[in-house]
């Protein structure tokens, strides 16, 4: 490979190889991972050379040389040079002086066009891999701690003039997504129904963008205008990052790192490790349980969106157990109210069971509280039996009386019947309505405690 007027001549036969270093190298530890990799053995012999940016290039004469890099200072140089535009090294190896380690009858193994695969040496962890490489696994089924270490992995999110939105809340997503990737923070300037205005929080940097809804009655946005390019210090830029909120990171998370699971198993110190290894930023463990419990709404559905699915869930019960019971009730604003289950194998063994019932209920502490009712007997071997469950607003005596309709289409009624309950005023009032043939006696334990 060589230098003629100011461009790189590549060999098209070789390929490139790609790693990882910190700000702080040394030039010689950098030529030894160099020749380590290219099988080099003389570090003598090695020489390395980039072009300017082309904000930088536009600027000068089109024949400019590239930049011999020899020093450690002039590596320094580069790497702060890495941390706002997007180089590579060219890396060469003078004729006579080294040789590789390798079957002279081989193809050489060194470059193809570095820019078009990464191939060329010195991209480094500011770099962003292809969208190939983002994908998560198809065969990652359940994430641990020993596989969320995706150092390479980072997900891409670009904007650009012309971009629609479907609302404001998910243009902000979107930046701050871009914020925690390329690390660095803005501040909301103007947040109006039809209009938005954001910008780098470091005084004087170009990066701006700003946003407005198509039309008057239209809850999109469009990107009117939007400046990527950063004029403030890397070392500034990179030391706050506040957009990071917990959605964010959770939404990230399951972009990138879910690989498709349900996230069982999955504790904050695994999103904290993540966000460590690929975006280098520190959250703590609030923020990352916080992020882990959006992550599993985003997976797995929220409360409200579960009791949208329960026609659905109770229709696939009866499908996978015939002779099910189920019923959902409904309250005038088509909400939900009261839930019967009695499956088909619990309904199809009761005849063989003792023929008394104790019925209870249980408080349940999720967002939205509630009761459940459960009916049992015992068996042969006096072993619980379950027979029917059902989930109500609370003890009272519509809702045990609704309970007790339904739990009469699986026991019937009759003298041999019995039930064994607390003194609930209402299980009293609404056995006598539904099952009036059938005996009621109350539980000794209860009458102990009370």
């Amino acid at each position: 490979m060589g230098n003629v007027g100011g461009e790189f001549v590549l060999d098209q036969c070789k390929k490139g190889n790609s790693f990882f270093v910190e700000d702080d190298i040394r030039y010689e530890d950098f030529v030894r991972m160099v020749c380590g990799d290219y099988n080099i053995s003389e570090m003598n012999a090695v020489e390395f050379s980039y072009m300017l940016p082309k904000r930088m290039m536009e600027q000068m004469a089109s024949n400019t040389f590239p930049i011999s890099l020899s020093s450690h200072r002039q590596l320094a140089s580069f790497i702060t040079l890495l941390k706002t535009d997007i180089m590579c090294i060219y890396v060469s190896v003078t004729a006579n002086k080294g040789h590789r380690d390798v079957n002279r009858n081989q193809k050489p193994a060194v470059g193809e066009n570095a820019a078009a695969d990464f191939g060329s040496f010195g991209n480094f962890h500011y770099e962003k891999p292809s969208q190939e490489t983002m994908k998560p696994s198809q065969e990652t089924v359940k994430p641990s701690l020993g596989t969320m270490k995706p150092t390479q992995l980072r997900k891409s999110e670009t904007i650009k003039s012309g971009d629609v939105f479907s609302g404001k809340k998910e243009l902000i997503m979107k930046l701050r997504k871009i914020s925690v990737i390329d690390r660095f923070d803005f501040i909301i300037k103007k947040s109006w129904k039809r209009l938005f205005y954001a910008k780098c929080f470091v005084p004087g940097c170009s990066w701006k963008i700003r946003a407005s809804a198509m039309s008057i009655s239209s809850p999109e946005f469009l990107v009117r205008k939007y400046t990527d390019f950063h004029t403030c210090s890397a070392a500034v830029r990179y030391s706050r990052n506040r957009q990071a909120n917990a959605k964010c990171i959770g939404e990230m998370y399951v972009e990138g790192f879910s690989g498709g699971s349900d996230l069982r198993g999955i504790r904050p110190k695994h999103i904290m490790g993540c966000m460590r290894a690929v975006y280098e930023i520190e959250i703590g463990y609030t923020k990352a349980h916080g992020a882990l419990a959006y992550a599993r709404d985003m997976v797995r559905g929220t409360h409200a969106s579960g009791y949208q699915d329960l026609p659905t869930y109770l229709y696939r019960i009866k499908e996978a157990n015939p002779g099910t019971i189920t019923e959902l009730e409904l309250d005038t604003e088509n909400r939900f109210k009261y839930l019967f289950i009695a499956f088909s194998a619990c309904i199809k063994g009761f005849p063989f069971m003792r023929r008394v019932i104790v019925i209870n209920g249980a408080h349940l502490s999720g967002k939205f509280r509630g009761v459940m009712l459960v009916a049992s007997c015992q068996d042969g071997d006096r072993g619980i039996y379950p027979i029917a469950f059902g989930i109500v607003n609370g003890e009272d005596a519509s809702a045990w009386e609704w309970f007790f309709t339904q739990l009469r289409h699986v026991v019937g009624d009759g003298r041999n019947l019995a039930f064994v309950s607390d003194r609930c005023p209402a299980i009293a009032k609404s056995l006598t309505n539904v099952f009036p043939e059938a005996h009621r006696a109350y539980a000794f334990i209860t009458l102990d405690k009370t």
